[in-house]
């Protein structure tokens, strides 16, 4: 599916403008920006927003933590003071919410992809071979798998799995070891969305679990649970240099984003997942398994009315926040390959509106 887009004149709309593009509306209901993110995207945004010079704000934008689907739901139920108007999340808005979105005439919308997370497992360049893929690094993590001795769906175990041979008749009979990022950092929360959940979807009766609420806990606990028998470290707050931890410890392995391990990849290798390495051009593609994109919805109703919002919009599609050396990359966030990162500048700078949703 090919982007469909409308065209808001520039003379109305410029994010190059060093003016607010929209006065003070007491009309509107609010001074501040309202916006939602789902967690990894709430730091980003954040940080964003508080590049932006208080002198274009009337009062400090509120931003507020969803998930996905409830961020987007909320975006899509209309425009004005008591609606989103930006929201930042981990994947692209989808047929049925761009949908409901015209449904609930939430008015233009202008999407903006503004990078990526990937997760790198890695090890000493001399450590062991391993062929893994999502549903292998799953059995070595997870704290509760399904049964392997049952048929019954929703029957769970302790993971039992302590070498790698019990998990892959093909590698070597090492005991399991990986280290992880510190406790409640963005990165393990990354290993619990990426590294964990991608494995557990992998058994066909898993997935409709996330979308029926009785079943949503155990989906949690099957789904987003590290293990805890020691098998899986985690960094604490003063020891988190992954990369000696591996050099020293040769038989283990570690997690770590992406931009960590391009900084220690003349001593690290990384194992490819599902047979893909993780590059620049695998994760820009959707196709490295460990990865997901960052996407941001603006209203063009709030652009035109609420003070503020072109300068947070100006800020976030600037290269020295986006680009490679960008201060988001500081924060773990995979920057764009240059030729992406210029189009969907150009695309959002030209006001190019929805018209329909990114293919997923």
């Amino acid at each position: 599916m090919r982007h469909k887009y409308i065209f808001i004149a520039l003379t109305t709309l410029s994010l190059v403008s060093t003016n607010s593009l929209a006065t003070e509306n007491n009309d509107f209901g609010r001074k501040h920006i309202l916006i939602s993110a789902e967690p990894a995207a709430k730091e980003l945004i954040t940080r964003v927003a508080s590049k932006v010079d208080k002198k274009y704000l009337a009062a400090e934008p509120k931003i507020e933590f969803r998930t996905n689907r409830k961020a987007l739901k909320v975006f899509c139920l209309g425009t004005g003071p008591s609606y989103p108007d930006i929201v930042a999340t981990t994947r692209p808005m989808n047929e049925n919410e761009f949908k409901r979105c015209r449904e609930r005439e939430a008015g233009d919308i202008i999407q903006v992809k503004f990078g990526y997370e990937a997760l790198v497992l890695a090890s000493a360049k001399k450590s062991l071979p391993l062929q893994l893929d999502q549903r292998k690094l799953y059995l070595a993590l997870a704290r509760d798998i399904p049964d392997p001795k049952s048929d019954s769906q929703g029957r769970l175990v302790a993971n039992p799995y302590t070498t790698w041979k019990q998990i892959d008749p093909d590698a070597k009979k090492t005991r399991i070891k990986i280290y992880g990022p510190a406790e409640n950092s963005r990165n393990e929360r990354s290993v619990r969305i990426l590294a964990l959940e991608g494995g557990c979807r992998t058994w066909d009766w898993v997935p409709e679990m996330k979308n029926i609420q009785r079943s949503y806990r155990l989906y949690r606990v099957i789904c987003n649970e590290p293990r805890e028998d020691g098998v899986y470290i985690k960094s604490d707050k003063d020891d988190d240099n992954l990369t000696s931890k591996l050099l020293t410890d040769t038989n283990s392995i570690g997690l770590m984003d992406y931009n960590t391990w391009v900084q220690s990849k003349d001593k690290l290798k990384a194992y490819p997942i599902n047979g893909l390495p993780p590059t620049l051009g695998t994760i820009s593609k959707g196709l490295y398994p460990l990865s997901r994109p960052y996407y941001a919805y603006i209203k063009v109703s709030s652009l035109k009315k609420l003070r503020g919002v072109s300068h947070l919009m100006n800020e976030l599609l600037d290269e020295k926040t986006l680009g490679a050396d960008g201060y988001l990359t500081e924060m773990g966030m995979v920057a764009m390959p240059e030729k992406e990162l210029k189009r969907e500048i150009t695309q959002a700078s030209e006001f190019a509106v929805m018209e329909s949703p990114d293919p997923s």
